[in-house]
This record gives C-alpha cells, sequence and structure tokens, in this order.
C-alpha cells in the first residue's frame, strides 16, 4: 500500500509538470467515457431498469400475430375470449390503440384533448395508486354505470390548479357530464400520453366491434406460480380453438405474449444498439488516442526509466508507476465524463424516441456511476497497460548508453501503426453509418407524397356528443364552415376529410371484387377508408386520373359511391377500367357493402407514415358516412400561420361549444413525422465527426513523432541528395500504408455490419457503393491533411543540424 501511494504521487507530480499532455489525455477520454456513461444509463432505463409498477416481470403485453407477422391491436371479441378462458392471467385489460380526442365543453374556451379509454382493472393489472382520489370501480365499467373520468395531474393542475382541487369536479366530456374520481399518477404514462382517462363499458363502439378490427392494446399480469411460456401455451390454445370458431376472421392469427418492457421499446431496440455500437466506437478511438500518446511519452522517457532500472527499480515496479498515471488520467477522464453524460442523458431520449412511450427516464443512480468508474478503470488498462509493458522492458545499458538520440524499434512502430489503421477503420465504419443513415434521410425527405404540402394549413374540429345528432345537420355545418374559410382572403381552395395524410394514419378496412370474394382473414386486402366533403382533391392538389370527384349529389339517399386510389383500382381490377366497377367494402356492418367507383386520384403516401409506399386508399362522400371528426386542409397564397386566428374565430361563430384544435402547416407535420430519423441523423454524424476528429489526431501524431525518430536518417537522406518531394513521399508514403490497411479493415467491417442498419434505411443497400466510395475518399483526404504538416516538417530538415543530433 505504502508503494501504491508513492506511485500515484509520483503520478500525480509528473502529470502536473506536463498540463498539455494531461489535459490532451483527459479531454480525449472524457468525450468517450462521458457517451458511453450517457448511453448506458438509457440502455439501463430501456431494458435492465424495471418499470415504475409492482412485480413489473409479471406484467406482459399481448400483440395479435397474422401467419407470424405482428400487429399490436386486438379486436374485443378476441381480448374477451382470452381474458376468460386464460387461466394463468390474473388480469388481462384494454387500452384503446388510437388515441382518441375528447372535446371538454362548458367553459368559454372549448377544447380538445388527448385522452385514453382503459378498463376498469388495469390499475390492478400495473400495480400502481392514483396520485389523489381513486381508480374506477368494476361497477363504473358495467353498462349503464355512473359516468366519471380521471385527470392526468399535468392537466388537473392545468385546469383546477391541483390535484386535489379536481376530485370531485364534473366536467363536460364529448357532450356528457363526468365527475373527476382520481389523478393519474406520473409513471401511468404508458404507450402515450393522455389528458383525461374514461372507462370502456362493455357496450361501447370499440367494445361491440367484430373480430375482424383490432383496435385495443391488451396488459395483463401473470399469475403467482406460472411463468411466460405456461400461459403462451395456454393462449395457443386459445388462439386454435378460435381459428376452429371463427374461421372468416381468426384464420392463422394467434396472441403474441411478452414481458411489457421488451415490447415497449422493441421499435427502438436497433436505434439504440447502433448508437450504443458508436459511442463504443468512440472510446475505442479516444483509447487508441491516448494510448499513443503515452507510447510516446515512454520512449521519451527511455533515460529516466533506464536510471529506475539501474538503481534496483523491478519491471513490476516501472509497470505500477506508469500504470499509476495512467489511472489517474482515466479517473479524472471519468469523472469529467460524468459532468458530459449529465447532459446527454437529457438530450438523447429523444433522439432514441424513450421519451415518447413511457419508458423509465435515464438517471445517473449509483449503477451508472458504477459503470462509469467500470470503464473508467477498464479504460486506463487499455490505453496504460501496453505502453507501460514496454518501457519496463527496455534495455537497461542501450538506453542509459544512447546518447540524445534513440530510434524506436521496429515492434513499436508496427504497435503504433497498428493503433493507427484501427482508429481509421472504426471512423470508416461510423462515417460509413452517418453517411448511409443522411442518404437515406435525404432520400425520405425528396419523397413525394403524392399531394402539394406548400401553403397548406392543417387542423381538427370534433363535435362532442349530443350536438348536431342529426347527420344531415352536421353535414350541413361542416359544409357551411367551409365555405365560411373559402370566402377568407388569401384562401384559395378548403377541404375536409376525416384523417389527413401523414397526420392521421391507419383506419383501413377489407376490400374486394365482388367475383374475387376473400376465402379467409389470410386473403384479406386492406384499404385505408376516408369520408370526403367536395373539393377535398383541389385543396390537396391530388389528382383525378379518371372519372369525377364527390360531389353534392352524393348524398345519404342516392347510391353509394367512392374515389378509389390508383394502387386500389390496379390491385382489384388488373388490366381493366374501374370506373364503374363495383367494390365490396367492409364496414363493420353484418354484410359488407357494394360501393360504385366513379373517380380514380392519385396514389398518396401517409396511411403508415411518409416513408411507407403508397397503399390502396378509398374516398367516400361524407354525407353517406358522417362523423363528428373532421380534419381541414387550406390551401392558401398567404403563410399559413397567418389564418390560424381567422378560422378560430369563424368555428367559434357559428358553434361556441365546438373546439378547433391542433392548427399546423403540413410541412410542419411531414418534418415532425421524421424528427427521429433527423435527429439520430445528427447525433451518428456528430459521433462520426468525433470520431474522425479523434483519429486524424492520432495520425498526425504518429505522423509526427515519426519524422522526430527519423530526424537523423532524413537529414542524412537530404545531405546525400534526396530532394523535398522524397522526403515528403517517405512520411507520407508511411501514412498511406496506416491508412490503407485501416480503410480495407473499414470496408470489411462495414460490410459485416450491414445487417445490424438494414431497418433503419429507406431505400439505400446498406452495401451502397457511393457512400462507401464518398466516406473512403473523404476519410483519405482528411488523412492527407493530418499528414500534411508532418510531411512539409520533414522536407524542412536541415541536413547539418540533424546530423549533429547524433
Amino acid at each position: 500500500m505504502a508503494n501504491f501511494l508513492l506511485d500515484f504521487k509520483h503520478a500525480a507530480r509528473r502529470l502536473r509538470r506536463s498540463p498539455g499532455f494531461t489535459s490532451a489525455a483527459v479531454l480525449t477520454l472524457a468525450l468517450g467515457i462521458g457517451a458511453n456513461t450517457a448511453m448506458f444509463s438509457i440502455i439501463r432505463a430501456a431494458f435492465l431498469k424495471p418499470l415504475p409498477f409492482h412485480d413489473p416481470e409479471r406484467i406482459i403485453f399481448a400483440s395479435t400475430t397474422f401467419s407470424g407477422s405482428l400487429n399490436p391491436g386486438s379486436s374485443a371479441p378476441d381480448y374477451f375470449d382470452y381474458r376468460e378462458q386464460t387461466a394463468g392471467l390474473e388480469t388481462l385489460s384494454a387500452v384503446t390503440w388510437a388515441s382518441p380526442r375528447f372535446t371538454v365543453t362548458g367553459s368559454e374556451q372549448p377544447e380538445l384533448v388527448t385522452g385514453l379509454q382503459i378498463t376498469t382493472d388495469l390499475a390492478r393489472t400495473l400495480g400502481i395508486s392514483p396520485a389523489a382520489g381513486r381508480w374506477f370501480t368494476a361497477d363504473e365499467g358495467k353498462d349503464g354505470g355512473p359516468p366519471v373520468l380521471m385527470l392526468s395531474r399535468e392537466y388537473a393542475v392545468r385546469r383546477f390548479g391541483g390535484a386535489r382541487q379536481a376530485l370531485g369536479k364534473v366536467l363536460i366530456v364529448n357532450g356528457a357530464a363526468g365527475t373527476v374520481v382520481g389523478v393519474l399518477p406520473p409513471e401511468f404514462r404508458l404507450i402515450r400520453e393522455a389528458a383525461i382517462v374514461v372507462p370502456f363499458r362493455r357496450g361501447d363502439d370499440l367494445m361491440t366491434e367484430p373480430r375482424r378490427f383490432h383496435n385495443l392494446l391488451l396488459m395483463g399480469r401473470l399469475k403467482p406460480g406460472y411463468t411466460l411460456q405456461q400461459v403462451q401455451r395456454q393462449a395457443d390454445v386459445i388462439s386454435v380453438r378460435l381459428q376452429k370458431a371463427y374461421p372468416d376472421s381468426n384464420v392463422d392469427k394467434a396472441l403474441l405474449l411478452q414481458p411489457l418492457q421488451t415490447a415497449l421499446v422493441a421499435d427502438e431496440r436497433s436505434g439504440l444498439i447502433l448508437l450504443m455500437a458508436s459511442v463504443g466506437m468512440v472510446l475505442l478511438i479516444a483509447c487508441g488516442n491516448v494510448g499513443g500518446l503515452f507510447l510516446a511519452r515512454g520512449a521519451a522517457r527511455r533515460s529516466e526509466l533506464a536510471i529506475h532500472t539501474a538503481l534496483g527499480a523491478s519491471r513490476g515496479r516501472i509497470v505500477a508507476q506508469l500504470m499509476a498515471e495512467s489511472g489517474i488520467i482515466s479517473l479524472a477522464a471519468g469523472a469529467s465524463g460524468v459532468l458530459l453524460a449529465s447532459f446527454l442523458k437529457e438530450a438523447l431520449p429523444a433522439v432514441t424516441g424513450l421519451d415518447a412511450i413511457g419508458a423509465p427516464a435515464p438517471t445517473l443512480d449509483w449503477q451508472v456511476l458504477l459503470f462509469t468508474i467500470a470503464i473508467s478503470v477498464m479504460t486506463g488498462v487499455a490505453f496504460g497497460l501496453v505502453p507501460a509493458l514496454r518501457a519496463a522492458s527496455w534495455n537497461v545499458a542501450r538506453h542509459l548508453a544512447s546518447g540524445t538520440r534513440t530510434s524506436e524499434t521496429l515492434a513499436g512502430m508496427r504497435l503504433r501503426t497498428t493503433l493507427v489503421a484501427c482508429q481509421v477503420a472504426v471512423s470508416f465504419l461510423l462515417l460509413a453509418g452517418s453517411g448511409l443513415l443522411i442518404r437515406s434521410f435525404i432520400r425520405i425527405s425528396a419523397v413525394n407524397p403524392g399531394f402539394d404540402t406548400r401553403n397548406l394549413l392543417t387542423g381538427e374540429i370534433v363535435i362532442p356528443g349530443g350536438h348536431l345528432p342529426d347527420p344531415a345537420e352536421r353535414a350541413r355545418f361542416f359544409e357551411d364552415l367551409r365555405d365560411d374559410i373559402a370566402a377568407v382572403p388569401g384562401v384559395k381552395a378548403v377541404g375536409f376529410i376525416n384523417s389527413l395524410p401523414i397526420r392521421n394514419s391507419g383506419n383501413n378496412v377489407p376490400v374486394w371484387a365482388p367475383e374475387h370474394p376473400p376465402q379467409s382473414s389470410s386473403d384479406w386486402q386492406m384499404a385505408f377508408q376516408r369520408s370526403v366533403l367536395p373539393g377535398y382533391f383541389d385543396a390537396m392538389r391530388i389528382p383525378l386520373l379518371a372519372g369525377r370527384d364527390i360531389s353534392a349529389r352524393d348524398a345519404a339517399g342516392s347510391p353509394k359511391v367512392l374515389v378509389a386510389s390508383e394502387q386500389m383500382a390496379r390491385t382489384l381490377f388488373p388490366g381493366r377500367n374501374a370506373l364503374g366497377q363495383v367494390v365490396m367494402v367492409d364496414t363493420g356492418e353484418a354484410q359488407a357493402m357494394p360501393f360504385e367507383i366513379v373517380g380514380v386520384a392519385g396514389d398518396i403516401r401517409g396511411g403508415d407514415g411518409i416513408s411507407a409506399a403508397p397503399r390502396m386508399m378509398m374516398y367516400r362522400s361524407y354525407r353517406q358516412v358522417p362523423s363528428p371528426v373532421m380534419r381541414f386542409a387550406v390551401r392558401t397564397g398567404l403563410k399559413p400561420e397567418a389564418l390560424v386566428q381567422t378560422i378560430r374565430r369563424l368555428v367559434l361563430g357559428r358553434a361556441r361549444d365546438i373546439p378547433v384544435q391542433d392548427l399546423r402547416s403540413m410541412e410542419h407535420i411531414i418534418t415532425a413525422s421524421i424528427s427521429n430519423q433527423q435527429v439520430t441523423v445528427l447525433t451518428l454524424s456528430m459521433f462520426s465527426l468525433v470520431s474522425l476528429l479523434l483519429a486524424s489526431v492520432g495520425l498526425y501524431g504518429v505522423m509526427a513523432y515519426y519524422v522526430q525518430q527519423r530526424t537523423f536518417e532524413i537529414g542524412l537522406r537530404i545531405s546525400l541528395g534526396a530532394g523535398t518531394r522524397d522526403v515528403a513521399r517517405l512520411v507520407l508514403g508511411r501514412a498511406a500504408v496506416m491508412v490503407s490497411i485501416g480503410l480495407g479493415s473499414g470496408l470489411v467491417c462495414a460490410l459485416g455490419f450491414a445487417r445490424l442498419i438494414r431497418e433503419l434505411l429507406y431505400e439505400t443497400a446498406p452495401t451502397d457503393p457511393i457512400t462507401l466510395a464518398g466516406v473512403s475518399g473523404f476519410l483519405a483526404v482528411i488523412c492527407f491533411v493530418a499528414c500534411a504538416v508532418p510531411a512539409w516538417r520533414a522536407s524542412r530538415i536541415q541536413p547539418l543540424q540533424a546530423l549533429r543530433m547524433q
């Protein structure tokens, strides 16, 4: 212990005398350690840290599968069957999949808020307590139960000033009065945020839908003594039973049970792994850099260490003394890295998507700090052990007699060459990954959605329950509002639709040609269904390729018609003119209904997001499919934001209790829809540039040291007639060998890791030759610039001065 403390005191004095070396080493390592600490805190929150529920390991998430393909939603009748027949489940609860928008009226300013419907046993499933008040009772989940609701803490504070103050208050939600019986705890932020939560009742619309519709998310709790595998086998038996009983809807359909935490982060897993691998590579490059610095520092201290050895210091004492220096460097870097991690852990959840799915927030708790200490120690060993062992093995007599100049051994040069080649390889791997993501993002950004996004303002209107109950009256309200908005100066066109592309996805149903009905659910062809008012295609600038638009004469009592997308017309009626053809549409009624195709519109993207290929879509007349929820798109010659207050005023002028919400431009909506990809690209690019900077610094240091070690040889070459180009060629040739080895190794690694990044790319091959060639050229140029200064210095060596150094 005395020797240990003495070595650390001696190492601290040595490092204080070299502030430039110490600062460079600490800052270099702090970048890598800080990034790794932040990413570990996120990985731990996503995969390792238990969810903030009672016995979270017993909570499962149940997803429907169709022929093995995963669909998160489940149907209500299936839910009841699994809930009542699965012996190993203590509870099985349901939550709405699509987040409904609740209208809150009764105050001067009506508003739309996010909401959820849940079964009354969800609190028991999750094992959590309300922040105030109580949970729903079983009686409140039955038909005819009392109207009750719960609020999020944020909404309770905003609306009533606090959680306790909200209890017992009455809110008019969707036209019906409901009493606040409880306030949700913060950890209830699961799947999505909700300001208001109401209980499911078995007679509700979602709970009476047929087995073909899958609009529920299921979570359950295992009974004590049952394993997930045992309960999965029980669910498989029930699935087979349902397939036999309901062949029209349940063929090849099953239920997959997963731990809740696994299901929550499933979509973010690839991105998390990619970012963790990236920051790990940055740390490897940092270790290589600092290892190179210690090799050079050890070479400069050969005479000093030889004297220590001559005075009786053992090889172990020399190694311990040098490892003490690397230990101090690594621990100082670890402390600095924690400060960096405290900042990164706040920013990275947005990058990974964890801030949107209810996963536990990352924290720098004792386990994360223990990881930081461990990684700091391992880092110190990684960059310090080899230089220390090499320094301790030098020949004492040779270095005591060597005077002022000693050349590095061939083994030492090979070691430094290997370090630089590895740094270049890792930099290539990171740059290739970020290059592929950038190329993919550029292609997503350039996707033609099938409509004109410029100068397009969108918004949402929900008619509360009890308001305008007559469908004809409701249609007149929207038509009159459309005409009011169209009369505003600067407005070019106005369109109304129940679900706007990109902004509102989903809502697809089975469709088929009458002569080709599906034999089972595995044969279903799904089309997105939309209801529109006349003028929608003009406002969106979606081309009508054939036939006509929905018109005012397509009323409730007239023949049912629709406008089909080009994809739908081509799929259902290949090689034929779709106009006048009849399409069978499963609208959820007892029998599928026939619709005549009166027009064919251009394909658009947006049913499943901007990056998804266009799918079948049909547009029906709003008068034939009235809905209390409508979205609008206003084409304007002004900035879209300039019309926000005008439109609010027009809506309130027609109905004081009907709110208009979420007015945003379509360009903003599309930008937000790809923001996760954008932030991931920026983050990985940042790590790649950091790695490139570190690798360039490392290459510069190696070449500068190479020139210093060979000063005598270079001077001799110049004195024998070598020119400036010859000397520069000698130095750059040496660098070219290291860079070529690194580029070759990096290319092989990039091809090997192609599968990891494939699912994150859009219309970009993970082996894209243009990207790989561009990264190779860019990295080669950067490396050339890093070597240019040492090469220039070598060519400026004065022969006489260099020869005097011998």
